[in-house]
Formats: C-alpha cells, sequence, structure tokens
C-alpha cells in the first residue's frame, strides 16, 4: 500500500483525509493505546452532539412557543458561528501549550463539559426560572409571552454554543495526539470522534422528537412547564446525565501525558493573533473557491436553521402563538421535523463514506454542481409543497385546514434525507479542493488555503441567521417559504458559477480523476 501512496494526487488524498474510515492502515512499531481505550476516551464526542442535535431541533421552536417573535428566532443561532471563529482557535492554542498534571486537553474538556451542563438545565428550567423572575401565570395550551423565560432560553443557547466549541476542537485534537503511533493508523482517532458524535447527534434528536418524557416522569411539569415544555426538560436532563457519564469514560481513559514549561511551543503567537491574515493575497483559485463555498453555505443555512418549525408552521398548519389546536400542530410539526432530521444525519453518513468513489467517477467539479442542483431543486419543491399546503399562502386560510396532508408530509421527509446528501458534499469537497489548491498551486500555503474555507463557510451563516428571518418577515406573515425561495436561487447561483468557474483550465485541473 505505502508504495502506490507517492502515485496518488493531492486531491485524492485530500479527500481520502477528509472523509475515509477505512482502517487498513500498516501498523506502526508503537502500539500505542488499545482500540477499546481510545474508543471510550472519544465517548465525549457523543455529548457535544448531543446537545447540537438538540439545538438545531428545538432551538427555533422552543424559543417562538417562549415569546421570541419568528423574524428574531433566527438571531439566536448566531452564538454558532462566532464561537466556531472565537472560541476553537483560542482553545486550541491554549491547549497545546497547557502544562497541567491532567494532561494538555482534559482539563478544558472538564470544563467544557461543566458548561454544557449548566446550559442544559438553564435550557430546561428557563421557564420555571422565568417564573421566578416575574413571567405571569400561564394556562396550558394558551400562548403568552415570557420575556424572563425566553431571556433564560437564549442564554442557555448561546453557553451552549460557546461550551460545544470548548469541547468539540480540543477532544479533536486530543483525539489526534492519542493516535499518534497507534497500529490502527492516524485516522483512527478522528473515525471514532466521527462515530460518536453521529451517535450523539441522533440521541439528541431522537429525544426532540419524543414527547413522551413527562408520561414517564409527570414531576417535570409545574406551574410554569406544562407538556411541550416538560419534554423539553426531560431531553434536558437527559443530556446532563449523558454528559456526565461520556466526560467520566474520556477522563478516565485519556491517557494522556503532561508537558514541560520548557516544551512548549511559543513560535506561532503571531500568526495566532489574526486569524483573517489568510484572507490576504488568496491566489485566483482560491478566491474561486471562497466564493463558491460561501453561495452554498449561504444557501444551505436557512433550512438549517429553520427546518423544524417549516415543518410545524407551512406543512401541519401550526402556529407558535396561535389557538390551542394550531399550537398542538405545531408541536407534532416539529416533533416530525426532529424525525426527518435524523435521516438527514443517515443519508449525510452514507453519503460522506462515498464521496471519495463518486469524485473518480464524476469528478469534483461535476460532484459539487450535482450537489448544489440538487439543493436548488430541493428547496423549490420545500416552497412548492408550502403553497400547496397552506391553500396559495394566505395566513387566512390555514385555518380551514388542520390536519397536515400526508403526501406532503411524506415529500417534506423526503426533502431532510436528501439535504443530507447536499449537506455532506458541500462540507467535505470545498476543503478537499482547498487541500489540492494548497497542494499544488503553490500560491497559499495549507493552512492560509483551509483557513480562507473554515471563514467561507462561518461568514455565511452569520449573514443567514441575520438576515433570514427579517426577510421572511419582510415578505409574508411569519413562515419560512421566501427564505427557502431565495435558497433556491442561492443554490442555483452557486450551481451555475461552479460549472463556470472550476471548468476553467488553469494550472489544477478539477476534472482530474480522483481515485
Amino acid at each position: 500500500m505505502e508504495e502506490d501512496r507517492g502515485d496518488q494526487k493531492p486531491l485524492e488524498l485530500a479527500i481520502k483525509r477528509i472523509v475515509s474510515a477505512k482502517l487498513l492502515v500498516k501498523p506502526r512499531d508503537n502500539n500505542g493505546g488499545s482500540l477499546l481505550r481510545l474508543f471510550l476516551a472519544s465517548s465525549v464526542s457523543g455529548a457535544i452532539h448531543y446537545g447540537w442535535g438538540m439545538q438545531i431541533s428545538i432551538l427555533t421552536p422552543y424559543a417562538q412557543l417562549l415569546g421570541v417573535p419568528h423574524m428574531f428566532a433566527s438571531l439566536i443561532c448566531s452564538s454558532g458561528p462566532l464561537a466556531g471563529v472565537l472560541v476553537n482557535p483560542t482553545l486550541n492554542y491554549h491547549s497545546d501549550r497547557c502544562t497541567m498534571r491532567m494532561g494538555r486537553r482534559r482539563p478544558f474538556i472538564l470544563v467544557g463539559c461543566l458548561l454544557l451542563s449548566i446550559s442544559a438545565m438553564v435550557i430546561g428550567y428557563s421557564p420555571d426560572i422565568g417564573h421566578y423572575l416575574g413571567d405571569p401565570k400561564i394556562k396550558c395550551g394558551v400562548f403568552s409571552v415570557r420575556k424572563g423565560a425566553s431571556a433564560m432560553v437564549i442564554f442557555g443557547f448561546w453557553l451552549l454554543d460557546f461550551a460545544n466549541n470548548t469541547v468539540r476542537g480540543v477532544t479533536r485534537a486530543m483525539m489526534d495526539d492519542l493516535s499518534v503511533g497507534n497500529k490502527y493508523g492516524p485516522q483512527i482517532g478522528y473515525v471514532l470522534f466521527c462515530f460518536w458524535g453521529s451517535v450523539g447527534v441522533t440521541l439528541g434528536l431522537a429525544a426532540g422528537a419524543t414527547g413522551k418524557w413527562p408520561g414517564w416522569f409527570p414531576w417535570l411539569k409545574t406551574e410554569a412547564c406544562c407538556h411541550v415544555c416538560a419534554n423539553i426538560k426531560g431531553s434536558c436532563i437527559a443530556s446532563v446525565v449523558y454528559i456526565v457519564i461520556t466526560m467520566a469514560l474520556t477522563m478516565a481513559f485519556a491517557d494522556e501525558q503532561p508537558i514541560e514549561k520548557k516544551d512548549v511551543d511559543t513560535s506561532h503567537v503571531q500568526s495566532f493573533s489574526n486569524p483573517f491574515k489568510c484572507l490576504k493575497n488568496m491566489s485566483p483559485s482560491t478566491t474561486q473557491l471562497f466564493i463558491l463555498t460561501g453561495l452554498s453555505w449561504l444557501a444551505l443555512y436557512p433550512f438549517f436553521i429553520y427546518n423544524t418549525d417549516w415543518m410545524g408552521r407551512e406543512i401541519y398548519h401550526g402556529n407558535p402563538r396561535g389557538s390551542r389546536e394550531e399550537l398542538h400542530m405545531y408541536t407534532n410539526g416539529f416533533r416530525q421535523g426532529c424525525i426527518g432530521l435524523i435521516l438527514s444525519v443517515i443519508t449525510r453518513t452514507i453519503t460522506t463514506a462515498f464521496i471519495p468513489k463518486l469524485c473518480h467517477k464524476l469528478t469534483a467539479r461535476t460532484v459539487w454542481a450535482l450537489s448544489n442542483f440538487l439543493m436548488c431543486l430541493l428547496m423549490l419543491t420545500a416552497v412548492i409543497i408550502s403553497v400547496l399546503s397552506s391553500n396559495g399562502y394566505r395566513p387566512s386560510s390555514r385555518h380551514s385546514r388542520t390536519e397536515p396532508d400526508p403526501t406532503l408530509v411524506a415529500i417534506a421527509l423526503g426533502i431532510f434525507a436528501l439535504l443530507g446528501i447536499s449537506g455532506s458534499i458541500t462540507q467535505c469537497v470545498p476543503m478537499a479542493l482547498a487541500f489540492h489548491i494548497a497542494a499544488t498551486e503553490g500560491g497559499d500555503s495549507q493552512g492560509n488555503a483551509v483557513g480562507a474555507i473554515s471563514i467561507a463557510i462561518v461568514m455565511p451563516q452569520v449573514l443567514a441567521v441575520l438576515t433570514t428571518g427579517p426577510i421572511d418577515n419582510a415578505c409574508g406573515d411569519g413562515g419560512n417559504t421566501p427564505g427557502f425561495a431565495l435558497s433556491a436561487a442561492l443554490a442555483f447561483l452557486s450551481w451555475f458559477l461552479g460549472l463556470l468557474l472550476l471548468s476553467r483550465k488553469s494550472d489544477i485541473s478539477y476534472s482530474m480523476p480522483l481515485l
């Protein structure tokens, strides 16, 4: 195997580096830790992604049920990309230089898990906390604005984002450390991290999809917390239990070796101080890739923000501020949206495993272009079925239909599932092309190229959370159809420009075979 490595092209190696889950790697002399030990050490990744799965499923619906207007609900999501830019590089830098006896990474994992637990409890108990802060008494099934509870849930989700980024980046770095010299190869840490991540996000989505927590634990209901709130509270308490268990496993089985102060590397302080330095003097190919990546993420992210809200509003005809019946339909809809997200996770995982073969047969440029075209069709389909479901997209007509159309529900779930394909390709292929550009063109270092694409992923997310809600509010009655229509247009533009820019002949052949 090793003799053929030199014949492989840079883009092939980049794709394999990102998406490969194969363990057929030549053993090294140093056995490293056992596979079981590494497996248990990486388990905290499940706790990280449990919170992430819970967030993408319940954040916007729960905030609106407590009184946050639809046009402002997306702003709560801004903490995610901001934390990714600010927290990850900062903590990775300091964890590289940590000299505590516990090791370099475990102190940060411990603090991050404690913050995750606090954030989950704040989110789950936000209505009760708001009640003590002076929120008015509620009547179950009747909407009321609860400012105190809204403030606490916003604080909880922001804390969750920063805590997630605290643990996520440091855990990945720790697994890279522990995988060095392991007989299963250096990729084993990343593979186990992703495995536990898939388990965690599925459990988080399933916790949001079930409505049985109050039936299992009646004490979850209080005078400030009815069925929907009690169900979310149960999910949050379960997440704390999961966090504690996986944190204990990681702390016990991650065999980190502390470093001495004299061994601390201080040579990268200046480059760390300016994370946007990579945007200066980008090569033409990196600039093109930067633009296309930004457009793709700008098209994808509005659905990420409002997916379960869309299911509750447009498909199930519910309204978090409506009558008792509309509120019931809305909660049923967003729970059905959680099932759709589970389907998306499954298709995303399967697609990731097949990306190298797809790129070999169709080329990376074609795979990415097809992904954007599929995204365009899916978002356009979402707009069409939203209009059909809402009888012409008129607020007054929604009161004439209370039950969702089973056919439209099935199509909506299909959209969730198929968007997992586009999500996987949008995440993997641009980064692989960045590695390829750095390796073959010479105008950018690998760090600069990858850093530029990372910013091209984060900044559209910030732009989407700032604009999607206001656009929806300005164009309609507070639903999600206008934002999804804009996503379809952006996906089409990304497809068109991808074919136009990436097909140009240059020193880099984007149509080169991959595998």
